[in-house]
């Protein structure tokens, strides 16, 4: 599944978007961990739509929904963190 994000990133990179929405939407089908997929899902809409604040919204809670169900994982909780610095705190 990283595989797939990787990709993804790459062709974000490569200013391919519809092959790196392809590969982020691998990425969540392939993983079987629910705290991954739910990581996966908001990285690809953190990397996909950086300057929504809609979809920014919608990843901090897919990341919130990552560490309910793995509290430890320490990925999803820096990408938390770091979008919550974009984001001007907590306030909705």
């Amino acid at each position: 599944s990283y595989a797939y994000l990787s990709l993804g990133m790459l062709y974000l990179q490569l200013d391919r978007r519809q092959d790196a929405q392809q590969q982020f939407e691998r990425a969540v089908k392939a993983e079987r961990l629910p705290f991954m997929k739910e990581y996966f899902t908001a990285v690809a809409l953190i990397r996909m739509h950086p300057n929504d604040r809609s979809r920014l919204l919608q990843a901090r809670s897919h990341l919130e929904r990552a560490l309910e169900l793995q509290p430890q994982h320490t990925e999803s909780s820096r990408a938390l963190s770091e979008l919550e610095r974009r984001l001007g705190g907590r306030a909705r």
